[in-house]
C-alpha cells in the first residue's frame, strides 16, 4: 500500500486555506501553473500542472501531457484553445483530470483544431 501522507497533509493545509488548488502563478494570463490532488490509474496523486491558453483559434489540438514517473507528485503539461487562463477555466481543468479515467502517462491530443475547450 501507498503512503499518502503527503497528499492528506497537502489537502489538509488547502481546505483550511479555503481553496481546491495552490496556484504558483497570476490570473489571468496565458500560462497557470499549479498543484492539486486527483487519481492516475486508481492511485492518488498530486498533479504539478502548467495550463498553457494556445488561443482560441489555434490550430493545435488541445492536448493533456503527463510525465512518465512521479510519486506523489505528478508533472502534467495541460494545452487549451482558449486565449487565457483564469479561475473558471482552471476550475473545468481541474474536474476535467479528476474525471478522467482513462489518463495514463504519455501525450493525449482532444478536440479539433481551433474549437475552444467547452465550446461549441
Amino acid at each position: 500500500m501507498t503512503d499518502t501522507s503527503a497528499i492528506d497533509a497537502f489537502i489538509a493545509g488547502l481546505a483550511a486555506a479555503g481553496t481546491d488548488y495552490l496556484l504558483y502563478s497570476g490570473l489571468p494570463g496565458k500560462l497557470a501553473e499549479l498543484r492539486f490532488a486527483g487519481t492516475l490509474a486508481g492511485e492518488r496523486i498530486l498533479w504539478d500542472a502548467r495550463v498553457l491558453a494556445q488561443g482560441r483559434h489555434s490550430t493545435a489540438r488541445q492536448f493533456i501531457e503527463i510525465a512518465a514517473a512521479g510519486y506523489p507528485l505528478r508533472r502534467v503539461a495541460i494545452g487549451l484553445n482558449v486565449d487565457e487562463i483564469d479561475a473558471q477555466v482552471l476550475q473545468k481543468t481541474i474536474i476535467m483530470m479528476r474525471n478522467y479515467r482513462r489518463l495514463r502517462a504519455g501525450r493525449h491530443e482532444f478536440g479539433p483544431p481551433g474549437r475552444p475547450a467547452g465550446g461549441p
